[in-house]
């Protein structure tokens, strides 16, 4: 079985007085005005901690990452955050705080890109896979609309953002301790979905 640990510093933020102070530390452009030297220590102490937070959430996205999706794209080119499919800030700490979200994508052939991402809430409470196939220029490709997802997964036409239409997966099972994400269930639905997509592909 193959598990992660949550890191100490989101089981922290996972109580909600914690994530409540730290929210209004978040939003503070500037230092308040009514505090001392030493509550200014603090609050910038805050801030960091909050950084941190938000860090260790991302590497915890990018391990989930790695363990369903990793093993399935060794084979392909990887694009970089800096091409047009990352317009959005995909990759950005904070968009990936904000989002829940953190994606990837790689190159299945000349006209065809996979994308991939995991969804964790903060309180790793819930993980939820996601996977597209675009056509190079033109977005979504028609072709892998008409694929019919594995068990398990299903077709999300809009999810209200602007990630769809996607793949999504639910993994019950990872969250099932508290603390620990198990992730092979992950593993074993990304490899179903991903068979499909390279039966499609021709990769």
């Amino acid at each position: 079985m193959t598990e992660l640990i949550l890191p100490e510093s989101l089981a922290y933020h996972a109580i909600p007085a914690h994530a409540a102070a730290l929210s209004r530390i978040g939003r503070a452009e500037h230092i308040p005005p009514d505090l001392t030297l030493d509550e200014v220590r603090h609050f910038h102490q805050a801030r960091l901690s909050l950084l941190k937070i938000k860090t260790d959430y991302w590497c915890l996205l990018h391990d989930i990452w790695n363990a369903a999706w990793g093993p399935l794209v060794g084979g392909l080119d990887p694009l970089p955050f800096g091409a047009g499919l990352w317009d959005d800030g995909a990759g950005e700490i904070e968009t990936v705080w904000l989002d829940g979200l953190l994606s990837a994508s790689h190159r299945l052939n000349r006209q065809t890109h996979l994308w991939t991402a995991v969804c964790l809430d903060h309180r790793a409470r819930s993980l939820v896979l996601r996977l597209s196939v675009e056509a190079t220029g033109i977005g979504t490709d028609p072709q892998w609309r008409d694929v019919s997802p594995p068990e398990g997964w299903t077709l999300v036409e809009d999810d209200k953002v602007d990630y769809a239409p996607f793949w999504q997966a639910e993994v019950d099972t990872a969250t099932e301790t508290e603390g620990r994400i198990v992730t092979d269930a992950a593993a074993e639905m990304a490899a179903d979905a991903i068979a499909l997509i390279y039966a499609f592909a021709k990769v």
